[in-house]
């Protein structure tokens, strides 16, 4: 089914300038736009717009001190975080997303890890998963379409590009939650540990309508990636966000260092 959806979307899943965020028609990367911000290093006032995300100035200050990050505050009001992760720059956003998937604001990070450009890893919600193929089930279908929506989602293309793989040791409550693509076997083992694969279980949400909320890691071209939807939106959401992130980044530069053979 995704053999007609490779050739619409082009290339090899990397080394497109693309891995950042959603296509856009100049082939730009989407998933971080460039933000103004103001008081780098410390929010203003509390805004109606933070306090909307369940987060307070001096709260928020806090705990980005207590992992190593500063604040600013961009014209809307939303926080960004930005710093260095395990020796690594590191940077987070709040805002609204460019995902039909996630309804409201996002969590969404990056790390610059400068692990192997080469290693692929990715590891997103099953509800999320199922929903993009479904969707990409509709693209193959369509016989009028013969080229790419510059609007599909970036999600959908690794889809097409890069196998799903599983194995007994992680166990069925992680696989029956959560699906992991790569590059190789052996490259979506080497990154997911059975530790690693139990804080992603800890770390899945639902709904009042018992819907898994949206959760999304990925390490490609020497990066991490992280986008999720900010529910329920407070400090606890952001903190185990960022947790989840740091531990899938030690896990990259751990198994896919520049130093260690593919």
């Amino acid at each position: 089914m995704f053999d007609k959806l490779k050739k619409l979307l082009g290339g090899s899943g990397q080394g497109d300038g693309v891995a950042d965020g959603a296509l856009t028609q100049t082939g730009q990367s989407t998933l971080f736009r460039p933000l103004g911000s103001t008081a780098f290093g410390g929010l203003q006032e509390p805004s109606a717009m933070l306090a909307s995300e369940g987060l307070e100035a001096a709260e928020l200050q806090a705990w980005a001190k207590s992992v190593g990050a500063s604040v600013s505050q961009r014209g809307n009001g939303l926080p960004n975080l930005g710093g260095t992760l395990l020796g690594k720059p590191w940077r987070m956003e709040i805002g609204r997303s460019s995902r039909d998937y996630i309804k409201g604001n996002e969590i969404r990070m990056r790390a610059e890890l400068g692990v192997n450009e080469d290693a692929v890893a990715l590891v997103m919600t099953r509800e999320l998963k199922d929903k993009l193929e479904k969707a990409a089930y509709s693209l193959y279908t369509d016989p009028l379409q013969t080229t790419v929506d510059p609007n599909l989602p970036e999600e959908m293309r690794w889809l097409a590009m890069f196998q799903e793989f599983g194995w007994p040791e992680v166990g069925v409550e992680f696989f029956d939650e959560f699906a992991v693509l790569a590059d190789a076997r052996g490259r979506a083992m080497d990154f997911l540990s059975n530790a690693l694969a139990q804080q992603f279980v800890q770390c899945n949400r639902r709904n009042e309508e018992g819907k898994q909320l949206p959760l999304v890691v990925m390490v490609m071209r020497g990066k991490a990636y992280l986008r999720t939807v900010h529910e329920p939106a407070n400090l606890a959401t952001v903190a185990a966000a960022h947790a989840l992130f740091a531990s899938a980044c030690a896990a990259a530069l751990d198994r896919f260092s520049t130093d260690l053979p593919l």
